[in-house]
């Protein structure tokens, strides 16, 4: 994936399982005297073609300021796990200019990085752990600038989040101290997710102030 983008090759196309990569187009535009391309959609692609693909889209966007992309739209339920930590990886130790990321909901990597998004609100039937993880790993590890909020809320209600998304989240609030209301209203939490839940409050949560879990499967 390194060699591919970093240009040292003749290659124009690169296909996996199907899902033609114009890796050249990425690069230099899609014709003479073309603007570089500043939108990738995939959103049809699945299983392994995606996580390699995303493998691919990162070590794009480790370019940085090299790297012309501005938007990224995924499909989440065709999301590998450990592909989206990897590209949260990418955007957090990359000074590239991408702006925004489209899971079930748009991520502002902009306002992110400013410090001046303060609310994550995904009110979708779509959204799953995929989501959280992704969130999360960004939230955790992103640095808040002086004098700026940083996020203060984190809504993942109406999906089918699980105790995978709620280990996340764990580690996101025992990192983040600027996180005040977590909210899993209707997702697919069970006695084991609660069980996660318990040691958020217990450990974790110094200045947790609102917790949502009504609407799923605890006794």
């Amino acid at each position: 994936c390194r060699v591919l983008v970093s240009g040292a090759h003749s290659l124009e196309n690169v296909v996996i399982d199907g899902l033609s990569i114009p890796i050249r187009d990425w690069l230099h535009g899609p014709g003479e005297d073309s603007a570089p391309i500043t939108k990738v959609h995939w959103t049809t692609a699945a299983g392994l073609s995606m996580s390699l693909s995303i493998v691919l889209l990162s070590e794009f966007i480790k370019l940085g300021k090299a790297c012309p992309l501005r938007e990224v739209f995924l499909a989440p339920h065709i999301c590998n796990h450990d592909a989206m930590l990897f590209l949260a990886d990418a955007i957090l130790t990359s000074d590239s200019g991408l702006q925004a990321v489209y899971l079930s909901s748009r991520v502002d990597i902009s306002a992110l990085r400013a410090g001046k998004l303060t609310t994550i609100d995904f009110l979708t039937k779509d959204v799953s752990d995929v989501d959280v993880l992704f969130i999360c790993e960004l939230v955790r590890r992103m640095p808040v600038p002086d004098r700026q909020p940083g996020v203060h809320k984190m809504l993942f209600t109406n999906g089918a989040v699980s105790h995978i998304g709620v280990n996340a989240a764990s580690r996101c609030i025992a990192e983040q101290p600027t996180i005040q209301e977590l909210s899993f209203e209707a997702n697919a939490l069970d006695d084991v997710s609660c069980m996660m839940i318990e040691r958020i409050l217990r450990l974790n949560s110094p200045n947790l102030k609102m917790l949502d879990l009504s609407g799923n499967n605890i006794t």
